[in-house]
């Protein structure tokens, strides 16, 4: 491809012919039609354009970049107190930048893998009202410190991960989740336990379930157990001997609707441990697997499928 330098331009008229002209036009992807005049003045316009164009666009660049290492590392000078990431435990020397998020607190840097921190800000993050008008804020505590981000931290890192696509950087915004591998675990395991209570079940029934039906679910564990099974203090208390007048405090707190989805999963793991296990009989037992799937029947087509005796008896 034949180059046009800038000091060329006006002399283009001069210095080629009509098929030079064409093959010019033929390399920048211009028309090739019309006179010798005509085609020297489409280059010559084309020509300048890009030049200025490439000029206006490398300053730009120069400006985004800037942008860019401000918003990774916005205090240079500050002393860096960790030199692994709190999550996946990898070193930073070898990192490259696009992949870690300083944040300053106090004069101090704490560096973040980008992906473990949107991690954190995934599984730890509830919105908090801030008016009558049901805006929210984000909250979401530095595992250091303890202390709660600020909203400028999440828009950090959002502008972070957009610049890094833009420049075409390959960060990454996922890992692995070691402690998602555990939860399924222990739900295997708590169905598990159920299934040696008599009943036949899957523990891909509460796997499944959003954010939404395991908020629908925990409620209705406690609509049946305080109204539906018409449970004396007796009943329940030998059902969970331990923990019966405890038992619903987190999910009847005002805080517990705006828990993360792995959280409430937690939390009714923890539940269902306690109804099908904490009692030493066999019988009281498998009360507390009946109040579990009766509840899970109501959020899962499938467990209602399954068990539809179960399903019957809360409609």
């Amino acid at each position: 491809m034949t180059t046009v330098q800038p000091y060329e331009y006006n002399k283009i008229n001069n210095k080629y012919k009509l098929t030079e002209l064409k093959q010019l036009c033929r390399d920048y992807k211009l028309r090739v039609s019309g006179t010798k005049q005509v085609l020297i003045e489409r280059l010559i316009k084309h020509l300048k354009y890009t030049h200025y164009i490439s000029i206006i666009q490398k300053y730009v660049r120069r400006f985004l970049v800037k942008i860019y290492i401000r918003n990774a590392k916005p205090d240079i000078n500050a002393r860096l107190v960790n030199d692994v990431d709190f999550y996946t435990m990898d070193g930073f020397e070898k990192m490259p930048i696009w992949q870690y998020i300083d944040v300053v607190e106090n004069g101090f840097i704490y560096r973040f893998n980008v992906a473990s921190l949107l991690e954190l800000y995934k599984s730890t993050t509830c919105k908090t009202p801030v008016n009558d008008n049901s805006d929210y804020k984000v909250v979401c505590k530095n595992p250091f410190t303890n202390s709660v981000f600020t909203n400028e931290i999440y828009e950090r890192l959002k502008r972070h991960i957009r610049l890094s696509n833009q420049f075409g950087f390959p960060v990454e915004i996922t890992i692995d989740n070691p402690q998602i591998d555990k939860i399924e675990n222990t739900i295997a395991n708590l169905f598990i336990q159920i299934d040696r209570l008599g009943f036949y079940t899957q523990a891909d029934w509460f796997i499944s379930l959003d954010r939404r039906k395991l908020f629908i679910m925990s409620k209705n564990i406690v609509d049946i157990w305080e109204y539906r099974m018409n449970f004396t203090h007796e009943q329940k208390a030998k059902i969970c001997p331990r923990s019966w007048r405890t038992l619903f405090r987190i999910i009847n707190s005002y805080g517990y609707r705006h828990y993360s989805e792995n959280r409430l999963r937690e939390e009714l793991c923890f539940i269902i441990k306690k109804l099908i296990s904490e009692s030493n009989e066999k019988e009281q037992n498998y009360i507390g697997a009946t109040i579990v799937l009766m509840a899970l029947t109501l959020v899962s087509q499938p467990a209602a499928s399954a068990l539809p005796w179960l399903y019957q008896s809360v409609l």
